[in-house]
């Protein structure tokens, strides 16, 4: 039951993610195309909005099925600190299973954005769509190493909020 609701969750937020891209996609045609009318942007606009709220309301469903599986769970997905109340409700074992998760993502992640800006250099050369793309790829990881580096810190002076 767990790998199904891990697996529900999984597909949720990938939708949620695509929900994003397809709304940039679809708004940069809206703009550029000159028959699209005001209405036809709102229900646009509409759309990702419902796309959201039902990606929202579909894993506070998988998280409510979870916490009746698991009494001790808390936390309510539309909380503001959701994910520091899932985390205090956590046994030693899902922590650390949290926090290996989050230093191998944050690894792959620091690689994996040396190969992203490489593409977007060689892309910038290549098919000329500017420095843009490559300058948001080095915010973002700069966004990914000052956090880490800063949360690092902040731990090393405060090991009790560890």
């Amino acid at each position: 039951i767990e790998k199904n609701i891990s697996a529900v969750l999984i597909l949720s937020n990938l939708v949620f993610i695509l929900s994003f891209f397809f709304f940039g996609a679809g708004f940069d045609y809206c703009i550029h195309n000159a028959k699209t009318t005001a209405v036809e942007l709102i229900c646009y606009f509409a759309g990702f909005v419902i796309a959201l709220i039902g990606n929202l309301m579909m894993n506070a469903g998988t998280v409510n099925l979870y916490k009746e599986m698991n009494p001790e769970k808390q936390g309510s997905v539309y909380a503001m600190d959701f994910g520091k109340q899932w985390e205090k409700s956590c046994d030693e074992a899902e922590k650390m299973q949290i926090y290996k998760a989050a230093f191998k993502s944050y690894s792959f992640c620091s690689t994996f954005y040396v190969f992203l800006w490489l593409f977007c250099l060689l892309g910038n050369e290549i098919w000329h769509f500017g420095i843009m793309p490559a300058t948001i790829v080095i915010v973002v990881w700069l966004a990914q190493f000052i956090s880490y580096q800063a949360y690092g810190a902040y731990y090393s002076k405060n090991p009790n909020k560890v």
